[in-house]
Parts: structure tokens; sequence; C-alpha cells
């Protein structure tokens, strides 16, 4: 085997990566998810998935926060017409065939941990760690360089498509993989 096509393996065997983004009740310790959003790539395609999540029974509304509401454009009675979050939940066991990556990880775990309470755990990752490990530099900053150009509608589809659709320019760009 050539060099290069060993060099090649570990990619070949890297899950594919899925980009997650919640919209939340507030940005306090107690907070809960509102709106999930996920984007990934098929084919050099970008595929997204959005759904309100209605709170569970133990989801107080002392955690939400017409500020945030007025931030993501969410009423409160939207969001309790959304999907249970058990469901919600359920339908989340399919992230463990991903990378799971966000550019705000902290927010991301604590809402999806939050709501996956009682299963396994599933990590968020930095996108800036899957950037440095799975592009070269000048990908990587053309994948910043596109996040930073693109605005944020501060709703969990189109902004776990934001950061899909920034990896996917940087790797159409330099001819690699996405």
């Amino acid at each position: 085997m050539s060099f290069v096509a060993h060099s090649l393996l570990p990619r070949l065997r890297e899950r594919p990566l899925l980009f997650l983004d919640f919209e939340a009740s507030s940005l306090s310790g107690g907070s809960w998810p509102v709106e999930i959003g996920y984007a990934w790539i098929e084919r050099d395609r970008i595929r997204s998935e959005a759904t309100l999540i209605a709170p569970r029974g133990d989801w107080t509304m002392a955690d939400w926060s017409d500020a945030a509401a007025r931030v993501h454009n969410i009423p409160i009675e939207a969001i309790r017409g959304g999907r249970p979050a058990d469901e919600v939940a359920d339908g989340t066991d399919v992230f463990r065939q991903f990378e799971v990556v966000s550019d705000n990880p902290r927010w991301e775990q604590l809402w999806l941990d939050r709501l996956r309470e009682g299963r396994p755990r599933i990590e968020v990752r930095p996108l800036g760690r899957a950037l440095r490990a799975r592009l070269d530099d000048r990908a990587a900053n053309a994948a910043v360089q596109a996040l930073f150009r693109s605005v944020a509608e501060h709703r969990a589809g189109p902004d776990a498509e934001r950061l899909a659709r920034a990896w996917l320019l940087a790797t159409r760009t330099f001819g690699l993989a996405a």
C-alpha cells in the first residue's frame, strides 16, 4: 500500500459530521430546549431537520425568558404545540452514527443532555476541533471566514444549515471530501 493511500485510511473511517443547534427557553443553568435543528452533508448536498419541542412537565416556566423568545421569535404557545420532548429525544438516537459538532458546544451539550435525560450521552464536540482534525489550514480558514460572513437567523434549523454550508464551501473550494 502506498503512503498516500495509507494516509487516507483514517479519513475514510471518520463518522460523518452532524451540525447541531438548539434554541432554548433562556440562558439560565436550568434552561431547556425549545427547538432542535441539525444538518448533515449527503452526496455533496446539505440535508436538515428542525422541530419545535414541547416542554416536559418537569421543565419549569421559571426558566422561560421573554427576552430569549424575542431573539429566536418562538412564542411559548408555538412551543407548547411542538413535538413531545421524549419523542424528539428518541429521534436523536440516530446521532450516534455521526460526530456531532457545534459552534457553541457548551450550551448545545447542556440542551442535548437535558433533552436526552435518562438516555446514553452523545457528545457534542467543538466545530473548531473538527476543522483542525479534518481539514488542512486553508480549508479550515475558509470555513471560519464563511461562518463570519453568514447571517444567523436565530432559528435552530437555519443555524445548523449555516454551519454545514460553511463546511461544504470550504471542502468544495479546496477539492476535499465533505
